[in-house]
Formats: structure tokens, C-alpha cells, sequence
């Protein structure tokens, strides 16, 4: 069986490698002898960091562009040929047709319509839908009408594609990244200094009080609680989230405690340093969620409903604050209410991993039926 995987992978961004990741995981325990082929941003990279571990292979994503999208359905693009051979296509997770980018349900429909052509089963695994645009709409129906196999991960997706008319089963599950399995904790000495983590995300419409406030909040960390700040960069590159971070960094009175992290594709790394810290400042989606698995006290700061939707299937409304609402005082509120109760923090997130991981598996034994 030979299945290709298109999402948004070899883009600089952590949050898509967990996905993949997860994703790959998922297909070698529903079809361990399946020829998988991933379509990434970056093959020779996608290549590099997953081939030896998944037995895979990598190749351009589709271009977006007229001119260069004609000349990639040619006979010889190994692009092309890999879907005019695949058995499944598989359109992967994350947060592909939203409003955030304009044109990315233009983008990530044109991926699928190639396999769509050539009368391939499509299956949506993993994504958020919305909010969007009469456009986004007008793509989703044509796509989603014609999978072969529909799964969301949140409920608020799965209700967005009900009232546009879809009508084919939709199964829940957490994100993929979920099943990604973390490393046990490397042997440390014990640190006197609490760690935080802090992974914020570059958006066009946060304000500079925002950014005075949270930067206040920094220096009462530092100062009052005695902690040393990790930034940790989830999105590399021109979106990237280094000038937000810099932002604030620059309103910190001792910057000696700041640390700027811009960690390698490696789930083990990663979890690494979350399995180290004390607590957890996240807008990106996939640093909360490297928070809920190492079982962290944390705070994630929404600027999406992708975010909403988490938090609220997961029955965790205090742990959430929208970046439009963050002041010094709600910041140091939140932080030290759970702060206070890290073992219940940490009870809770467990119990909470181990649902997460049954739903993932239960969705599976639905993919293994499909892909018989």
C-alpha cells in the first residue's frame, strides 16, 4: 500500500513536525509495511529527520503558484508521480483552512485536488477548521464532500462543517501530536532557579500595552519569583517568532535570566526542556500542548479559536487567557493560582494524556478498517 501525506511540514514550524510526527506514528501502527511518501516544504530535510526512524520518503509540496503548478503536474515531477501512484492521500493536521492566511485554503485545496483528478480516496486527518471566509467555505465543501475519511480535533470543527452541509461521518480526536510518545525524564540535579517557558506568537494586531504588560510580568518573575526565562522559538523564519520575543525581551531589567532557545526538530529535546521547567507561557498551540503531555502548569494566551476549542474540550477554562485581555495583574493572578497546586495541575494533565491517547487509538482502528 503506498499512502502520501500533504500538510504543512518542512515549514520551520515545531508545532507541524509534532503533527507529522504523530502522524507517522498513527500510519505505522494502522499499516506497518505501507510505502509512505511525505510532500513537505523542505524533502531533503523531511527526509533527513524522519526516513531512518519511519522507513519514508519526501517530496515537494505542489506549488501554488499558475505558472509553476502547471509545470509541476508534468510527466516528470516526482511529486506527481508519487500521487498518480498512491493508494491514500492523506491531507495531515493543523490549522489549514482558517482565516489567519488568506490563501491557504487556496493552497491546501490545490494539494488536494491533484489527488482528487486522478480519483485517489482523500483522507482529512487531524485538522481545525475555521473561521472562514466565503471562500474558505466554498473550498472546504468541495474538499471535505469527497473524503473518504473525515477527522477533526475539536468539536467546534467538526459542528462548523455539519452547518456547511457535510454530511459524511466526522470522528474528534486530540491533535496528533498527542501521539507523539515522550521520552522518560533525563536524570537532573536538582535546580534551585525555577524555569519558565515562554512561547509567544508574532501576530499583526497585538498591542504594545499588551507587550508592556507581559514584559512587566517578565521582570516580576525574575524579581519577585527568582525565575530564570526560557523563549522558546516554535516558528523559525520570516513568520518567525524571534521579534515578538525580542520585543519583550527588550523591556526586561535583567536580561542575564533570559534565555533564547530555538530548539531542533526533535520531539526528545524538546520535551526535554519542558519536562524541566516549572511552568509554561504559551500562545503557540503546540507549546501548550508540550505543556498538557509533560503534565506543567501553564497558561495558554488564545489568539485563535484553534486554542478556544483546545482548552475547552479539554475542560481546562482557567488555564486560558485571550492575548487582547493580558495585563500584569491577570498574569500574576493565573500564575500564582496554579502555581499553587502543581500536583493537582499535574493529576488532572495525566488522567487527561491517557483519554487523549485512547481517542487517538479509536480513531485508528476506524483508519485500519478503512485502509484493509
Amino acid at each position: 500500500m503506498k499512502i502520501v501525506i500533504c500538510g504543512n511540514y518542512g515549514a520551520e514550524n515545531l508545532g507541524d513536525e509534532l503533527i507529522l510526527e504523530g502522524m507517522l506514528e498513527t500510519l505505522r501502527a494502522v499499516s506497518p509495511d505501507a510505502e509512505i511518501t511525505v510532500m513537505s516544504g523542505n524533502p531533503k530535510e523531511t527526509k533527513w529527520l524522519y526516513k531512518a526512524r519511519y522507513g519514508m520518503e519526501a517530496v515537494a509540496k505542489f506549488p501554488s503558484g499558475i505558472r509553476s503548478f502547471l509545470k509541476s503536474i508534468f510527466p516528470n515531477s516526482p511529486t506527481k508521480e508519487a500521487v498518480d501512484n498512491c493508494d491514500y492521500f492523506i491531507l495531515g493536521g493543523g490549522g489549514l483552512f482558517n482565516n489567519l492566511n488568506w490563501h491557504a485554503s487556496i493552497i491546501w485545496a490545490m494539494q488536494a485536488r491533484q489527488a482528487l483528478r486522478k480519483n485517489k480516496p482523500i483522507i482529512i486527518y487531524g485538522q481545525s477548521i475555521g473561521p472562514l471566509s466565503s471562500m474558505g467555505e466554498f473550498f472546504v465543501r468541495r474538499i471535505f464532500s469527497k473524503a473518504s475519511f473525515i477527522g477533526v480535533r475539536d468539536e467546534d470543527s467538526a459542528a462548523l462543517l455539519k452547518n456547511l452541509g457535510i454530511t459524511k461521518e466526522i470522528t474528534v480526536t486530540p491533535d496528533l501530536a498527542f501521539r507523539v510518545p515522550v521520552p522518560a525524564p533525563k536524570p537532573a540535579p536538582v535546580l534551585t532557579t525555577p524555569t519558565v517557558i515562554i512561547s509567544l506568537r508574532q501576530l499583526s494586531n497585538i498591542k504594545d500595552k499588551s507587550i508592556e504588560e507581559f514584559s512587566k510580568f517578565c521582570n516580576w518573575l525574575i524579581e519577585e519569583r527568582k525565575c530564570v526565562l526560557k523563549f522558546m522559538e516554535f516558528q523559525q523564519g520570516s513568520e518567525g517568532d524571534r521579534n515578538l520575543h525580542q520585543k519583550v525581551i527588550s523591556q526586561i531589567n535583567q536580561r542575564d535570566k533570559v534565555i533564547n532557545i530555538n530548539p531542533a526538530i526533535d520531539p526528545e529535546a524538546l520535551f526535554n526542556h519542558f519536562q524541566k521547567a516549572s511552568f509554561v507561557f504559551a500562545m503557540r498551540m503546540h507549546a501548550t500542548i508540550c505543556a498538557m503531555k509533560t503534565c506543567k502548569p501553564f497558561l495558554a494566551i488564545s489568539y485563535s479559536k484553534k486554542i478556544d476549542s483546545l482548552i475547552k474540550d479539554s475542560d481546562l477554562g482557567e488555564y486560558i487567557i485571550s492575548h487582547n485581555d493580558i495585563s500584569f495583574d491577570k498574569l500574576k493572578a493565573h500564575f500564582i493560582s496554579l502555581d499553587g497546586k502543581k500536583d493537582n495541575v499535574k493529576e488532572k494533565l495525566q488522567v487527561l494524556n491517557s483519554e487523549n491517547l485512547e481517542k487517538l487509538k479509536s480513531a485508528e482502528l476506524k483508519l485500519k478498517n478503512l485502509l484493509k
